[in-house]
């Protein structure tokens, strides 16, 4: 009996030994590959939108904020009156003859001066119309000079000045508005307009 159990101790150990060494041979499992992120992508070199200009948004502009346009002028900075008047006759185009029929008028407009740069810029438009003739009248000297000086505007011409406005005039009047002139040039009761009215009537054809 006692032999038996030392066999079977010994076999034991051998089994042990045995089921070691199969552990310690065996080839290693096989770990699963680990796929490798995939490598960033270049980046894609865009190419630099070119800048948009920016929109300037022009100032709604009326025949009434025109003529406030010059109130403003004539109240600001004088050296920039000529540069204003010019811009605002410019802007007044095809309005010329509804702003000398409705707005340069002295129930209309109390400011003289306002009166007169509006004739002014205004009148270069509407030359041989008749409607110059009409501010003749204006009880303010300023304004029936600026009429003088409207009904001969000429860019080429000589310069003269209104208000602190350089104005250029050369153009000979029509004959209905010669007229008027001469009768300014002989009775005007101020001084300044008889001798733009008599500068006028120099001009030839």
């Amino acid at each position: 009996m006692r032999g038996v159990i030392i066999a079977l101790c010994i076999a034991g150990a051998l089994g042990g030994t045995a089921g070691i060494a199969y552990i310690a041979l065996r080839p290693a499992r096989q770990q699963p590959e680990h796929k490798q992120p995939p490598a960033d992508e270049p980046r894609r070199e865009t190419t630099a939108q070119p800048k948009q200009p920016q929109l300037k948004i022009r100032r709604y502009e009326t025949t009434a904020t025109l003529v406030e346009d010059l109130r403003d002028a004539l109240a600001g900075d004088p050296e920039q009156l000529d540069a204003e008047c010019w811009r605002v006759s410019k802007s007044l185009g095809s309005s010329a003859r509804w702003t000398l029929g409705h707005l340069a008028l002295e129930g209309k407009e109390s400011s003289p001066r306002v009166r007169a740069l509006l004739v002014l810029a205004a009148g270069v438009h509407t030359q041989g119309d008749g409607l110059l003739e009409l501010r003749l009248g204006d009880s303010d000297p300023r304004v029936r000079r600026a009429a003088i000086l409207a009904a001969a505007f000429d860019r080429e011409g000589k310069p003269e000045t209104l208000l602190g406005v350089t104005v250029p005039i050369g153009r000979r009047p029509d004959e209905r508005m010669r007229r008027e002139l001469e009768s300014l040039a002989k009775s005007d009761p101020d001084e300044t307009v008889r001798e733009a009215a008599k500068l006028v009537l120099g001009f030839g054809p």
